[in-house]
Parts: C-alpha cells; structure tokens; sequence
C-alpha cells in the first residue's frame, strides 16, 4: 500500500504526461571562461520588431538567477527551483509589454556559483529566445541581428562579503545615473563580452503557477534629504 503511494506521488511529481520542454533556436551561452566564476553578473540583451499578430511570449532558464525587462518594464524573475544539474524552463508572456517598431528585451542574470542552502553551485548560463509571429525574433547563441549580445555589469560590486551559508552573497552596488539605460533602450551602446555556447542542459517544464509582482505603494515618507561621502 505504501510503496503503491509512494510511486503514484513520485509519478505525479515528475509530471509523467507533461512534455519536455525544448528551445526552437536558443542555446546556453555565458561569457568565456568565466562560467564558474563567483559573483558575476551578466546582461543580455536582443532587440526585435513587434509581430504583426499572435502573442509574444519570451522563453527563457538559466543558472544561478535572472531577472527580465522588456522596453525597460519588469517582467519576471526565475528560474523556478529545480534539483542539480536539471533547469525549469519559464514562459513568459510579454505581449502586453511589446509596442509597436523596435522593442528590447534584457536579462539581468547572477552567476553565484558557491554552495549555499539557497541555490545549487552549478556552472553560469543564460538560455532564452522570444517567439512571436509563429517565429524566433531573438535567442542566446544565435547570430546576426536576431542574436542576444551580453555585457558584464559593472555596478554589482563582485567582490562582496559572505555572511552565512544560508545564502550566496551581499547584494553590493555602486550605481550611476542612467545605470539602467541599456535595458530600455536598444541604441545605447554597451561593452561587449565575448559568449561561449555551454553544453545542452537537462530542461523541466516549471509546473508552478506564475507570481503577480503586484506593486505596494509607500503609505507614508517618514523623513527625505541628501548626502554626502
């Protein structure tokens, strides 16, 4: 009786009838060499035209985190938890926030790569593409146009305090005004770093519901000024 549940439980988990997920065009792709290198954040960003109908819907997994943007609106973040060596793929429908002409996608994504109670220590990678129109507009490890170009973000400091296994690292930045341009706009211009492709990943559909991200206004400022070092 108990061996009977426990296979129908872990039957049920592993999702027996729910298919693969698989990338049309996108492969994992990180900056050179640097795959296991601790603290290291890496942008990723692709511009592409809106489709003329359909839904937009940007694909995306990863390792350790990611957060996207489209024309600079916050999207999402994820992967969703899995165990080692296995990446839950997350679609995102993005339609809403594409506008007519020339859109951009950007992916923040922290590559922590240290043991912690928090995230697996596992080698840093960024697998997405974006697919309107019954096409790819856009993926990692592509080419030309439709190719997602990455930078190395600077205004995470990477060498930061560790505290506690519990977690990775302190979250430390040293950000300047217009920090963010590059992920709103795809003409502002950044400093390219160089891709490699990663070996093919193991890939399971998210089977979690998807978060709101509803916004929780201030109800009060208690006191403002300035500052100065």
């Amino acid at each position: 009786m108990h061996t009977a549940l426990a296979l129908l439980t872990v039957t049920a988990l592993m999702g027996a009838t729910e298919p693969t997920p698989s990338f049309q065009a996108a492969k994992p792709i990180w900056p050179e060499g640097r795959e296991t290198e601790m603290n290291l954040f890496v942008g990723f960003r692709a511009g592409f035209d809106a489709p003329e109908s359909g839904r937009t819907i940007l694909r995306v997994t990863g390792a350790s985190l990611y957060r996207a943007f489209v024309n600079g609106q916050f999207v999402g973040h994820g992967p969703a938890r899995g165990p080692h060596g296995w990446f839950r793929v997350d679609e995102w429908d993005i339609s809403k926030l594409v506008e007519s002409g020339r859109n951009v996608v950007a992916i923040e994504v922290a590559g922590y790569n240290v043991n912690s109670y928090y995230l697996p220590d596992q080698p840093a990678f960024l697998q997405a593409e974006i697919v309107g129109g019954g096409k790819v507009l856009a993926a990692t490890g592509g080419e030309g146009p439709a190719a997602f170009e990455a930078t190395i973000i600077k205004d995470k400091v990477q060498k930061a305090q560790r505290y506690s296994f519990q977690r990775t690292f302190s979250e430390v930045y040293r950000l300047k005004p217009g920090y963010d341009r590059w992920r709103q706009y795809p003409g502002v211009q950044i400093e390219p770093a160089k891709c490699a492709v990663a070996e093919a990943k193991s890939l399971l559909p998210r089977r979690l519901s998807y978060p709101k991200f509803n916004q929780r206004p201030a109800l009060w400022h208690i006191s403002q000024g300035t500052i100065k070092t």
